[in-house]
């Protein structure tokens, strides 16, 4: 699998100068064993009049918040967030199968996201608010969300984190998340193929070993 996506980066270098690859490593981990929710945090779902409070947010423009936002506006409605009074310290989208349908509409990064399955749940744009960095807020959620993940019968979560963001992969190992595969984006300045990246998923077992179910999609739009 490295020497296909090696294959392909190749490729695409000698076909145009303007030739973009970026790289998403997978992680996953087990809610199935018993835990107790952090006593200082009590997580609320998103409600549609919380998102148009935070639309107007002096961060709204934050990509993670951002992002989130536009899940919501496709029709992903299942998030959780971390209010202190009025204020919100920390918020996050959990994607389970019953939002595949959408996944596979969303407008130009669908091939970001292959069906979910079954008892499993894709957490999404982790954002801490910035009057709420520096205290953990982040990892305090983050191990309320896993709970919350339990008490709707999923089994396993997954997530992707970009190749060069290290302060949150170094996080993600601090909690035990396990890297499960890659996620690699090649996009192509050429006028027929501009606004069609093409996305290439590997997975590979919790001992590193590559195994072959690769699945190679493209964005409609």
């Amino acid at each position: 699998m490295v020497g296909l996506v090696a294959d392909f980066a190749g490729t695409f270098s000698r076909l145009s100068k303007s030739a973009s690859c970026s790289e998403w490593v997978c992680y996953t981990i087990s809610v199935k064993a018993p835990q107790d929710p952090p006593q200082e945090v009590e997580l609320q779902p998103v409600t549609e009049q919380m998102i148009i409070s935070l639309q107007t947010h002096a961060e709204s423009n934050e990509n993670q918040l951002k992002s989130g936002l536009r899940f919501w506006q496709n029709g992903m409605h299942q998030a959780y967030i971390w209010m202190e009074g009025k204020e919100p310290l920390c918020i996050q989208w959990l994607l389970t199968s019953k939002d595949n349908e959408k996944l596979r509409g969303l407008p130009g990064w669908a091939g970001m996201y292959p069906p979910i399955d079954d008892e499993v749940g894709q957490v999404e744009n982790l954002y801490a608010f910035k009057a709420a960095r520096g205290r953990g807020v982040a990892t305090i959620f983050e191990k309320a969300l896993f709970c919350e993940a339990k008490k709707l019968g999923l089994s396993r979560l997954i997530t992707h984190v970009h190749q060069g963001n290290e302060a949150t992969h170094k996080w993600a190992r601090k909690l035990r998340w396990q890297r499960c595969g890659t996620i690699t984006l090649f996009g192509l300045d050429i006028r027929k193929l501009r606004g069609h990246p093409i996305y290439i998923h590997s997975k590979q077992n919790l001992r590193g070993d590559p195994v072959f179910t690769d699945r190679f999609s493209a964005s409609d739009k």
